[in-house]
C-alpha cells in the first residue's frame, strides 16, 4: 500500500562521474582505488549527501530535499511542495537549487570530477530502502541522452520555468531564467537540449575583492575609484578561475586517447572558449 506522506511530486536528478566505470576497471593498487574514493565522497559532499552542517541539514528539512548515492550516482528530490517553495514559491526556491546544482558541479570540475546527469519532472516515492520514482527514471535517460558533461533539463522542465507566472517580477536585466539555462545540439539524438549553464552562474558569482591591500585602498578610495577597483578586481578574479578550469580540461585530455571519449571533452573546450568569449576574456583564459 503506497503511503502518502512518502509520496510527493518532485524535481528529480540523476548525476553520474564521467568515464567512472573504465577508471574502476583499470585500478590495479590500493592507491588507485583510493583516488577514485576520494572522488567520489568529494562529488557526494558538493551535493550535500548526508551532509553534517547543521544549516545545510536544515534547509533540506525546509525543501524537503532528498539526496541518495549510490557508488559514483547521486540522485536528488526537490518537492514542488515545501516549507520553502510556500514561503518563495516555486520559481524563485527551485531556481536557486539548480544555481546550486551548477555551484556543485562547478566545483567538482576543479577538482577533476566531471559530471553528466539529467533533471526531469515527475512522482518520487521512497520508503525506506524502496525508491519507485518516474522523475529519476526520467532524469537517468536524460543523462544518457546529454551525451557530453552537462546536467541536461527535460522539455517539461524547460518549459515549466520558462512560462512560470513568478518570472514576471524581474526585470528583463534581472531575469534568473536565461542566465542560468543554455541551449546545446550536441544530444545522442542530435535534438537540442538544455543545461544549467554552470560556467556563467560562477562567473556571475565572482567576488571582486583580492587582498585586504586592495580593500583598504577601496574604503579611502573616490566614488569613481572604487568602481575601477571592483571592476579590475571582478576581473582578476574571473580570469583566474577560468584560468583554473582551462587547466583541469587540459590536464584531462592528456590521459584521454579513445576518440568517442575524447569528443565529449573537446565540447567543454567550446564551451569554455564560449564563455570566455562572452565575457571578453579570450586572450587571457581560452584554451
Amino acid at each position: 500500500m503506497v503511503v502518502e506522506s512518502k509520496l510527493c511530486h518532485t524535481i528529480g536528478a540523476f548525476v553520474d562521474i564521467l568515464g567512472f566505470s573504465s577508471k574502476v576497471r583499470s585500478v590495479h593498487t590500493k592507491e588507485e582505488l583510493g583516488k577514485i574514493e576520494k572522488a567520489v565522497r568529494k562529488v557526494r559532499d558538493e551535493f550535500e549527501y548526508r551532509s553534517s552542517d547543521v544549516d545545510i541539514r536544515r534547509m533540506h528539512e525546509e525543501y524537503k530535499k532528498q539526496v541518495l548515492a549510490f557508488s559514483d550516482c547521486i540522485a536528488v528530490s526537490i518537492p514542488l511542495e515545501s516549507n520553502m517553495t510556500e514561503m518563495e514559491g516555486t520559481f524563485d526556491a527551485i531556481m536557486s537549487e539548480f544555481t546550486s546544482f551548477g555551484y556543485a558541479q562547478a566545483n567538482c570540475v576543479l577538482s577533476g570530477n566531471f559530471l553528466r546527469g539529467g533533471v526531469d519532472f515527475g512522482w518520487w516515492y521512497a520508503d525506506d530502502d524502496m525508491l519507485i520514482s518516474p522523475a529519476l527514471a526520467n532524469a537517468y535517460d536524460l543523462e544518457r541522452e546529454a551525451n557530453v558533461p552537462v546536467l541536461a533539463l527535460s522539455d517539461q522542465i524547460f518549459s515549466y520555468f520558462e512560462k512560470h507566472k513568478h518570472r514576471k517580477h524581474y526585470s528583463e536585466d534581472a531575469d534568473p531564467f536565461p542566465l542560468t539555462f543554455r541551449k546545446y545540439t550536441e544530444t545522442k539524438s542530435g535534438l537540442p537540449k538544455y543545461f544549467i549553464d554552470y560556467l556563467n552562474i560562477c562567473l556571475r558569482s565572482v567576488d571582486w575583492k583580492t587582498s585586504m591591500k586592495q580593500f583598504e585602498e577601496y574604503k579611502q578610495a573616490s566614488h569613481e575609484r572604487k568602481n575601477e577597483i571592483m571592476g579590475e578586481g571582478y576581473r582578476s578574479n574571473a580570469i583566474r578561475w577560468l584560468q583554473q578550469h582551462r587547466k583541469v580540461i587540459s590536464e584531462a585530455l592528456k590521459y584521454i586517447t579513445a576518440g568517442n571519449v575524447r569528443t565529449k571533452y573537446e565540447w567543454l573546450i567550446q564551451y569554455h572558449n564560449i564563455i570566455c568569449g562572452e565575457y571578453g576574456f579570450t586572450d587571457d583564459c581560452a584554451i
